[in-house]
């Protein structure tokens, strides 16, 4: 009687954090309602019932060696002391997924992705400003705090209610019929595999979301952080697609190498919805956009108006820019990465990095040495605490300054690439350009007229440098950001930036209305200079007419295959 009164406790303890995590569902819906435009009652309860297969692999997984522990009988006094202990365990392990959780409803519009185990191996261990950023998100994202405390309150209330209940009526019960209640239990335990509901034989994937819906904005809900960290741990998603197969680049016979400079901006959260130019017909063909400077450079450039990202993160942008690695395939491996700068280099081009931030920032320092970047340029180096933003590190306007002067005193060619941080929250401003700039639909519209501004003011100061008219010029973002119109609220529209290539010369020009994506920079520019040696990359160049034109993104790990007007969702990106 008393096993199968403390197999019942166990239960209700268990569907208190069941209902907990699917109270974190619904949130997760209700505060990324951008992302889910049109939805009605029916979705949502299709969305709760598709998410209880994950929320039970979860609860059973964390939750096994609480639940083994209470089965056995202790001797007193120690019994007291192992329940005790059981309670602490239970209520940490569950409120630490119930955090989780809760960080992934504010965190995924930025990266679309839950968590994963590389969050707190690399990311954590890479922002050097850690303690700013989360005084920063409590301090926007408040109420976050609010649902924490209920859920504490839940979990902890609702544990020690359950334990003072005794089921009396067990007491009326036969041991067969308790025998039989155990059989059927384990029966259905065991069988419910089968149901792809309660996964002991088959281990329960993101993609086997994909079996409720299409739209992964909807298989990121149905999905549940925990879990997903514990896939990223023991069960690594691989991908492995014709279209990932590096090619080789050969030089054009007869051609010159052009020994032209090589400067590339990488934008902060740029997204295509920002530029006026690459939106004509947004808010009924009245959109101005907040990208001014940019829009009037992009008409002397080649420029596309079909421009996607490769990832939601920083830090994969430069490995998709420099080396035409995806984010979906980019794992850290080797000493060495052929990227345009090593490449380069190797024919006497100078290579330098600048980024405002702290030394060390998501790591970028340790790549550039890796990718050949000999010069590095951040916080340090400017070496000017009264431009310091307060969180992330100098404002763009005299960063890029800085920028102008170290290119006016390096050798030419040189390959120079900068990653502006003015253009990230907590979208402030310096104090003398307060109410200058557009509040626009979002935050961060002020901060990036600000950076184009910023950028205008960099072209004003190099425009009169010796080197300026024998260089080629990359604009594109590292990602995209949480959308201010319902036209960008889609799944390819996530993964929207602008991206084109400007020479003072005017030696490459026009509009392109095909796709294309960051992986295509390096054999885009390296074709552009005539290079004259054998590289391989997987993205192609931008100018043969004649290449097949896609681009790769994904959302948790998903990859959806961008094709014209097509978007193709691969379910078997997990094995």
């Amino acid at each position: 009687m008393k096993l199968l009164n403390t197999l019942l406790q166990i239960t209700l303890r268990l569907t208190i954090v069941m209902l907990a995590l699917e109270i974190c569902r619904l949130l997760f819906l209700v505060l990324n309602n951008v992302f889910f435009p049109g939805f009605d009652l029916w979705n949502t309860l299709g969305i709760l019932k598709a998410g209880l297969k994950f929320d039970i692999a979860i609860v059973l997984i964390i939750n096994a060696p609480y639940v083994f522990l209470m089965l056995f009988d202790y001797k007193k006094p120690l019994d007291k002391i192992i329940k005790q202990l059981l309670k602490t365990f239970f209520i940490t392990i569950n409120l630490l997924a119930i955090v989780v959780n809760i960080i992934d409803i504010f965190y995924f519009p930025y990266t679309m992705e839950r968590l994963t185990i590389r969050f707190f191996t690399f990311y954590l261990g890479t922002q050097k400003n850690m303690g700013a950023l989360l005084w920063e998100f409590l301090g926007v994202y408040w109420y976050a705090l609010l649902f924490l405390a209920a859920f504490i309150a839940l979990i902890v209330r609702g544990y020690n209610r359950i334990g003072r209940i005794r089921f009396r009526f067990l007491e009326s019960l036969s041991r067969k019929t308790i025998v039989a209640i155990l059989i059927i239990i384990f029966y259905l335990g065991g069988t419910g595999a089968s149901w792809s509901f309660i996964p002991f034989k088959k281990v329960l994937l993101t993609t086997d979301a994909l079996k409720s819906t299409n739209n992964l904005f909807e298989v990121a809900a149905i999905t549940n952080t925990p879990y997903n960290i514990f896939l990223s741990v023991f069960k690594p998603q691989t991908v492995s697609l014709p279209l990932l197969k590096p090619k080789i680049n050969t030089p054009k016979q007869d051609s010159v190498f052009k020994k032209k400079n090589v400067v590339i901006f990488i934008l902060e959260s740029f997204t295509r919805e920002a530029s006026g130019l690459l939106n004509p017909t947004l808010e009924d063909g009245h959109y101005k956009g907040h990208t001014p400077f940019l829009d009037s450079l992009m008409q002397h450039s080649y420029y596309f108006t079909n421009g996607y990202a490769n990832g939601r993160r920083s830090i994969d942008a430069i490995p998709a820019i420099f080396a035409s690695v995806p984010a979906i395939i980019n794992k850290p491996t080797g000493n060495k990465v052929v990227s345009i700068a090593s490449l380069l280099k190797t024919e006497g081009y100078k290579t330098q990095f600048f980024h405002g931030a702290d030394n060390g920032s998501m790591a970028f320092d340790e790549y550039c040495k890796r990718a050949g970047i000999d010069e590095y340029y951040g916080r340090t180096e400017f070496n000017n605490e009264n431009e310091f933003d307060g969180t992330w590190g100098i404002w763009d306007e005299p960063f890029l300054q800085f920028m102008a002067q170290k290119q006016k005193e390096t050798e030419q060619p040189f390959f120079s690439a900068v990653f502006n941080l003015s253009s990230h929250n907590p979208y402030d401003l310096p104090t003398k350009y307060k109410g200058k700039f557009s509040e626009g639909g979002n935050p961060i519209c002020k901060c990036i007229e600000y950076s184009d501004y910023s950028i205008k003011k960099y072209f004003e100061t190099v425009s009169k440098m010796p080197w300026f008219n024998n260089t080629i010029f990359v604009f594109t973002a590292d990602h995209s950001i949480t959308p201010w119109h319902k036209e960008y609220a889609t799944t390819k529209k996530a993964f929207a930036i602008p991206l084109f290539f400007y020479t003072p010369d005017g030696s490459i020009k026009g509009k392109n209305s095909k796709i294309a994506q960051q992986i295509d920079i390096m054999p885009t520019l390296l074709n552009y200079l005539n290079y004259p040696n054998r590289y391989s990359s997987i993205g192609i160049d931008l100018q043969n007419n004649n290449a097949e034109q896609w681009a790769i993104t994904d959302i948790l790990k998903i990859p959806q295959i961008i094709k014209k007007d097509n978007v193709l969702i691969i379910k078997e990106s997990e094995e």
